[in-house]
């Protein structure tokens, strides 16, 4: 009889030449690889399961070979193998798929914003998938950014509101340094119309510091005494100065303005608005000198004048002839001709008044 093979036993090799080998069967490092290549699978599988961003990974036609979540309106199942750019509109399935190609071709990321269902907005990141050197895939890695637009587009429509807002003040709305120059950080366009100087003329002191170079000299420092008192204090500030034009006119100007503090209490910078008084000021200087004249003529007269409200009561009186009156003014102011003149005199007082009312009228009688 044919003798029986033996069954070939396992060679076992020294120690010292086993180490480096991954080969052998049961082998404590190939073990190890495999464990930590399912711990690694299962993070990779909890990252793609929980984010918050949608994973794709897609062809060179942008077939949906894998997805991590959809939309409500979808299943996994519904849009796996179907061209992602179905999804979207005409114009953003163009912009999308310009840069897939990109990605096949060139084999690095690119970024991409589109719309989809929803009017909703996503960033989405293309990052190219390489088997030997060649792309094969790409991996999709979506992120909505629907609110993020809503909130930029809300923050253009502000700016756009304050922007108009500012450009059809009467005045000049800025934020300056709390130094003696007024350093401006920032001032409205108002500021070339109140000044002649464009805003870029007056930020950062580029041509002109506001503090030294437009705040009149005499008024500069009582300026500054009355904004260092309102910081001290931490409430708004009310001036009335004068200002030096870029074409040397003087103007008298108005402002309100107040510290902007930190959380922590410190001086970040001023805030305010600047608006022009000049013919206001000239109004009311002119009013105080007729004013002026007027009491010096009224003192002058040698008549006698008195001032009644709508009802006949004496409300002033003026004149040097007291020892014509029928009573001490201290007597009768405040009270009515009826009470201090005869009825037939203090009736033609009564008729005058209604029938000139609000005007001088000149009255004579004998005492």
């Amino acid at each position: 009889m044919p003798r029986k093979s033996k069954k070939p036993t396992a060679r076992t090799e020294p120690q010292n030449k086993r180490i480096g080998k991954a080969s052998q069967k049961g082998d404590p490092f190939d073990r190890g690889i495999e464990e930590a290549l399912r711990e690694s699978e299962k993070t990779f599988r909890l990252l793609v399961e929980n984010s918050p961003d949608v994973i794709m990974k897609v062809d060179r036609e942008s077939r949906i070979l894998f997805i991590n979540y959809t939309l409500p309106e979808y299943t996994v199942e519904s849009v796996l193998g179907k061209p992602a750019v179905g999804f979207l509109s005409a114009e953003d399935g163009l912009r999308y798929m310009q840069a897939l190609h990109e990605v096949f071709d060139s084999g690095e990321p690119r970024e991409v914003e589109v719309g989809a269902v929803g009017a909703t907005s996503w960033l989405s990141r293309l990052v190219p998938i390489k088997n030997d050197g060649r792309v094969e895939s790409a991996m999709v890695i979506a992120t909505n950014i629907t609110e993020r637009r809503r909130a930029e587009e809300a923050l253009r429509e502000n700016q756009r509101t304050l922007s108009t807002l500012m450009s059809n003040l009467p005045g000049m709305a800025y934020r300056c340094r709390n130094d003696k120059d007024w350093t401006v950080e920032f001032v409205s366009e108002g500021c070339y119309d109140l000044t002649g100087y464009h805003p870029s003329d007056l930020i950062g002191n580029r041509t002109v510091s506001y503090g030294k170079g437009l705040i009149h000299p005499d008024d500069q420092e009582p300026v500054w005494n009355d904004v260092q008192a309102g910081l001290r204090e931490k409430r708004p500030f009310q001036l009335v100065y004068r200002i030096t034009t870029a074409s040397g006119q003087e103007k008298w100007v108005w402002e309100q303005g107040r510290g902007i503090f930190s959380t922590n209490g410190d001086l970040l910078a001023l805030e305010g608005f600047v608006t022009d008084i000049t013919e206001r000021q000239r109004a009311e200087e002119a009013l105080r000198k007729s004013e002026s004249k007027n009491r010096a003529l009224l003192h002058a007269m040698p008549d006698m004048m008195f001032r009644f409200d709508s009802r006949g009561v004496y409300l002033d009186f003026k004149g040097d002839r007291s020892k014509l009156l029928y009573a001490d003014p201290a007597q009768f102011l405040g009270r009515s001709v009826q009470e201090i003149l005869p009825p037939d005199l203090a009736q033609r007082i009564l008729t005058d008044i209604d029938r000139t009312p609000g005007e001088l009228d000149i009255v004579f009688y004998n005492p």
